[in-house]
């Protein structure tokens, strides 16, 4: 008889969470893109409301694989699930956006608009505001490259990754019986 550490139910949850995960992150990308882009502290807001809520389905991804696993449930099989959920959640928010952002080249202007603003508000901004000019006329410039997506994939899973090791880490301590 399978085990679930070593048998089909093993990869249930993470998959199940990475699929909230992406949902929770695409809603927040929706919601940036149609209203938040030209405001720029709201648009920094949502982004951090969308890195808190992706964070707490990682630990409840975590946490619940723990329970699952019960006894046999080490920082390998912890680790797992959690950074399936990330791979799994990353991978379908990050082509979600960057087809968004391909399909539509408003949302450049939009954002360089937003940015433009927000540094209008700082003292001696000229010099950043040359920089941002030159930043948006390459984004602008630039086609689609696979190379740069799938960068972008991996610095994004790799940051993911590290917030995810630790919280495995801290999820597979076992308490200390005195």
């Amino acid at each position: 008889m399978d085990t679930i550490q070593e048998g089909k139910g093993k990869y249930i949850i993470p998959v199940m969470m990475g699929l909230i995960l992406a949902a929770v992150k695409i809603t927040c990308s929706t919601i940036q893109f149609n209203y938040l882009l030209e405001d720029f502290k709201a648009s920094y807001i949502i982004f951090f409301i969308s890195l808190a809520l992706g964070i707490i389905v990682i630990v409840l991804s975590g946490l619940m694989q723990k329970k699952r696993l019960g006894a046999n449930a080490i920082l390998k099989n912890i680790f797992q699930g959690v950074f399936l959920t990330i791979v799994i959640g990353i991978f379908l928010s990050y082509t979600y956006e960057q087809v968004w952002m391909y399909a539509d080249s408003s949302i450049a202007d939009s954002i360089y608009k937003g940015q433009t603003q927000y540094l209008k508000s700082y003292p001696n901004s000229a010099e950043q505001l040359k920089k941002l000019e030159q930043q948006y006329t390459q984004s602008r410039n630039a086609s689609f490259s696979f190379v740069n997506f799938f960068t972008g994939l991996m610095v994004d899973i790799v940051r993911y990754s590290i917030l995810g090791f630790i919280f495995a880490l801290v999820i597979s301590r076992k308490k200390q019986v005195q």
